[in-house]
């Protein structure tokens, strides 16, 4: 039985739905990125079955679905994805019909080409830090986030890092909320587009993680 807290949750996750902006969309699946991360799995349930109801393409929520273990972890992006399988055979949607093609070779050139627009001038010491974490995990972000996963066609680079900030604050993970954001705004997301990202998980997150972002985006004097 859903308590109180939890019906709050759902009329703002229908509100959000019921908005005819064109992001809709966009917002909508930052949420599903952010839900599955947080491990809220009725909602997740309840939001992609409202979202298939609204007429949301599937095709895309599957996509943030795949990209959603670079934040919650396999083990939660697989139960995502099996919530979205059982939904898709209730809405008699031919689950083929979702699955877009892969990225083909030269993952880790793509990767490369992807996470310098992302990071801009500040990729070369990103990867720095990376490798001085374990000489390796600079290739692994390269070759799988970047190049196997983030590269993928289907949504661009834009809506896949707006979808990261979402996530990322209801998560409260600072220092990667800020380079997200950078990244959202270097592939050309408009700063009301980042703003909204944020606003989006308000009724998931404490007022605490909101206003963090809210003042991680001040500090950056984005235009």
């Amino acid at each position: 039985m859903s308590s109180p807290f939890d019906s709050a949750k759902k009329r703002a996750l229908e509100d959000l739905l019921s908005r005819e902006d064109p992001g809709r969309e966009t917002t909508a699946l930052g949420v599903v990125l952010a839900l599955v991360s947080i491990g809220e799995f009725p909602l997740v349930r309840f939001f992609l079955n409202s979202m298939l109801e609204k007429g949301l393409h599937p095709g895309s929520i599957m996509e943030i679905l795949l990209q959603s273990h670079l934040f919650a972890g396999f083990p939660r992006a697989i139960n995502g994805l099996k919530i979205f399988a059982d939904l898709l055979n209730a809405f008699q949607i031919d689950q083929g019909s979702v699955h877009h093609e892969e990225c083909g070779e030269d993952l880790a050139g793509r990767g490369r080409a992807l996470f310098g627009r992302v990071y801009g001038r500040n990729a070369a010491t990103v990867l720095e830090s990376l490798h001085a974490l374990h000489p390796s995990y600079d290739q692994w972000i390269l070759e799988d986030a970047y190049g196997r996963v983030l590269s993928r066609p289907h949504l661009s680079g834009r809506i896949r890092e707006l979808c990261a900030v979402a996530a990322l604050t209801a998560c409260g993970v600072k220092d990667q909320l800020r380079s997200h954001i950078l990244g959202a705004v270097h592939l050309g997301a408009a700063k009301e587009e980042v703003l909204a990202s944020i606003r989006s998980v308000s009724a998931l997150s404490d007022e605490k993680k909101i206003d963090d972002a809210l003042e991680i985006m001040a500090s950056l004097d984005l235009k």
